[in-house]
């Protein structure tokens, strides 16, 4: 479609829709206030992190500390404050009703990471969000699937032996880095797992 006749630019001028949407808001009566999201409670924001992915206990008691323990604002939402005890009986109304488990979020963790990290980086992680070692333990791939999974991430990054000494140190604290035990790492750098597949 052509351009008008009269010369005139069919783009408004600068500053147009700034102008316009401050007219918008008088007339709405908004002064530019954005509108404060309801007040969460300890049971829906903790439903609602669930609903993203699997928390163990303590990782998400530190969450609901964080978000509710001194009833300051975080990320935008808008949250009452909570105290510690209520939290723990939130956490175990979670746990009764099945939405709560350290065993299904470390099977969940560690099929997710298994693939890229070796056991020792994974009970190291799993650690730190709070699971205890009994739990970890179970959920832990074998040492075979450890080794395999090291065999084929070393494979996908590399693909052949090293010829010098320092390449081999290289690709060793490659693997030695991604929690993998020393000795599997030895024997994909030296060679001698390579036979065995």
């Amino acid at each position: 479609m052509p351009f008008p006749a009269t010369g005139s630019s069919p783009l408004p001028e600068q500053g147009d829709a700034s102008r316009l949407r401050s007219r918008e808001r008088e007339r709405e009566g908004d002064r530019g206030v954005t509108p404060r999201k309801p007040r969460q409670s300890p049971w829906q924001i903790a439903l609602s992190a669930l609903a993203r992915r699997e928390y163990g206990r303590a990782e998400l008691e530190r969450l609901l500390l964080r978000k509710l323990g001194g009833g300051a604002e975080s990320e935008g939402e808008s949250a009452v404050a909570a105290s510690p005890d209520e939290i723990a009986r939130t956490l175990d109304r979670l746990r009764d009703q099945g939405f709560l488990s350290d065993a299904r979020m470390a099977q969940a963790w560690t099929r997710s990471r298994g693939a890229r990290y070796g056991r020792l980086r994974l009970r190291q992680e799993l650690a730190r969000k709070g699971v205890d070692d009994a739990t970890i333990s179970d959920a832990l791939p074998s040492a075979d699937e450890d080794g395999r999974a090291a065999l084929a991430l070393w494979r996908k990054k590399f693909g052949r032996l090293a010829e010098t000494p320092q390449e081999r140190a290289r690709q060793g604290r490659f693997l030695i880095a991604r929690g993998f035990d020393a000795e599997i790492v030895r024997r994909i750098v030296n060679g001698s797992a390579h036979e065995a597949t």
